[in-house]
């Protein structure tokens, strides 16, 4: 019997991860895919690699499959922003990665790759089935379906890495309005000191802060920071703990409203939640919010993971057959 899946990329500016992903939700890590990106690439040798990117995780899964043989059900990316992700338009310039496609419709481009590809045709990929998502709205779906947040009503998912990203989960579902949610459930934005939030909870902002500290951030970067910090050296601590009280007051001030039941922390910067989870638990209990405070096992198979979901969720608001 075939085996449904979709082919799930994860594309930043400094690596693309894949994997497929089976119908049941199960990420198949014999799948596992890491490529340097080519994020400063012309046009086309963008394209080309995502579209190679795909078509080996094609042909990985149906060395997997064996036999049984796959149904490509879609292929699904999470893709940074500016992005207009429901018509596929990349607005990125000035970031440092993807200039190239600024105005570009990547879905488009994608899908007449695939449409004249041979093999993905043979594994049943069909034109129209590539969806494009923000990765913290995948990641939380992931989470909200799978992962840590399925057994709460109420909770806020968290992306802590190269910036803030946030996802508001009610009932199983990721929300973008409603009480207590800001405008596309995003906090990145939202006005923090003399900028934005996204200026402190980030690898930059903790950057900043590590300099202020004297601390020589050309040669440290966050992991390093992290083991200074475990090791006890003083001024790395108090680093972790300046973030973690930044952020527990970020989430007092806009969230609370929502009154969530839990925090989900992913990124790379959730990897050293020990170091700024206590400080992050004195602001809330200090802003009088009740709330358990958690780290995903794995960000990156729970985005995975809310690829799938939200292509066979396209399947089912459309009413078109895919998917388990």
């Amino acid at each position: 019997m075939m085996r449904d899946c979709v082919l799930a990329l994860d594309v930043g500016g400094t690596f693309i991860k894949g994997a497929a992903v089976w119908g049941n939700g199960e990420v198949a890590k014999e799948t596992l895919l890491y490529r340097n990106t080519n994020a400063q690439g012309a046009r086309d040798a963008v394209l080309d690699q995502l579209h190679a990117a795909v078509k080996e995780l094609a042909v990985r899964a149906k060395a997997v499959a064996g036999e049984d043989g796959i149904r490509v059900q879609g292929i699904g990316l999470a893709f940074p922003g500016p992005f207009d992700y429901e018509s596929g338009i990349s607005y990125l310039q000035g970031l440092g990665k993807f200039d190239a496609l600024y105005g570009v419709n990547v879905r488009d481009e994608l899908a007449d790759r695939a449409d004249h590809d041979p093999k993905l045709v043979r594994m049943g990929f069909r034109s129209g089935r590539i969806f494009m998502e923000n990765d913290a709205y995948l990641f939380a779906r992931g989470e909200a379906v799978y992962g840590a947040a399925a057994s709460y009503k109420r909770a806020v998912c968290m992306t802590l890495g190269t910036g803030f990203g946030t996802g508001f989960i009610l009932d199983g579902a990721v929300i973008r309005e409603g009480d207590g949610v800001p405008a596309n459930g995003w906090l990145y934005n939202a006005s923090w000191a003399d900028g934005i939030v996204d200026d402190c909870i980030s690898r930059r902002g903790m950057l900043h802060c590590a300099r202020s500290l004297g601390f020589d951030v050309d040669t440290l970067d966050v992991k390093e920071l992290a083991a200074l910090a475990e090791s006890g050296e003083r001024s790395a601590c108090a680093l972790f703990e300046h973030f973690g009280h930044t952020l527990g007051a970020v989430l007092v001030r806009y969230t609370r409203a929502f009154n969530p039941e839990a925090y989900v922390l992913g990124g790379q910067i959730a990897n050293a939640s020990p170091l700024f989870v206590p400080a992050l638990a004195c602001e809330l209990e200090r802003g009088a919010i009740n709330a358990v405070i958690t780290k995903s096992p794995d960000t990156l198979l729970s985005t995975f993971r809310g690829i799938k979901d939200y292509v066979f969720g396209q399947y089912r608001s459309s009413g078109e057959k895919g998917g388990a």
